[in-house]
Parts: C-alpha cells; structure tokens; sequence
C-alpha cells in the first residue's frame, strides 16, 4: 500500500505477512522505471511496528506511518544505488527460503551495516542488484 509520495521518494507499507511481496514490488518498481528510462532509484526496506492514522493538529492532519523501522528504511534506501534493493536483516528473516536462496546466490549480494544516529549501534542488512535477482529467479523457473 502506497502511504504518500514526498517528493523522490514513496513510503509504502506491506502487511506482516507479506514480506515477500514488497521485494517482488520493489523489483517490479525497478523494472518499470527502466522501461521508462526514468533515474535509478534504491530501495530501502524494514519490518517491525509502526504507528499508522491522522498525525497532527486537527487543523493539519497527516494520515501517515511513524516508527523506527520507518526511520531505518529510509537509512537503507541512503545506503542503496539506483537499482538496488537494500534490506535489513528483520526482512530477511521473515522471507519465503526459496527467496532468501535466490538472494544469496546474486554476485551483488552484500551485506551492510546501516546506523541510524552517531549514537546508535549499527544494524546489519543486505543489499543486492534487482535485474541479478530477476534473471536469476526467471533462469531458475526456465531450467524447471
């Protein structure tokens, strides 16, 4: 689901129980912005709680997300180039095995560490080149 769009930049949000989806989007997000010979662009992904409703006075509502894992997203999507897709290792977990395998396997496969604050200890994630992940995963379902 689509939250807003700010400027360069769009916040979604995926169900609990679709993390695997919001990597198959991101790709699709990839692909259609290749077609269309638009800028590259990362991706930056999280999982965990967030705050979602009308943020704000009653004069300015906002119908937004709120929360670290909206924070540290956006950290992720700092730490990712155009075409790439960077996870934390909350999203990683949670994903289908056939998935994570498809991940581990890619050339660009690497992992990051992404720190929120100076202060803040650092989280670890991995990232990878979405058009590696797409040929590998259609490679994959063609040798079948």
């Amino acid at each position: 689901f689509v939250n807003k769009i700010l400027g360069d930049g769009i916040l979604a949000y995926f169900p609990e129980n679709m993390q695997d989806n919001c990597i198959i989007t991101s790709v699709k997000i990839h692909e259609a912005i290749n077609e269309s010979s638009l800028l590259p662009v990362g991706i930056g992904c999280d999982f965990g709680e967030v705050i979602i409703g009308d943020i704000g006075e009653e004069t300015r509502l906002d119908y937004t997300l709120i929360g670290s894992p909206v924070n540290f997203a956006s950290r992720m999507c700092d730490n990712a180039k155009g075409g790439t897709i960077a996870i934390s290792n909350r999203v990683y977990e949670r994903l289908d095995s056939n998935l994570k395998e498809n991940i581990l396997v890619l050339p660009s496969f690497e992992k990051i560490k992404v720190q929120m604050k100076k202060s803040d200890p650092e989280t670890e994630g991995i990232k990878f080149n979405s058009s590696e992940f797409k040929r590998n995963t259609v490679n994959k379902k063609n040798k079948k």
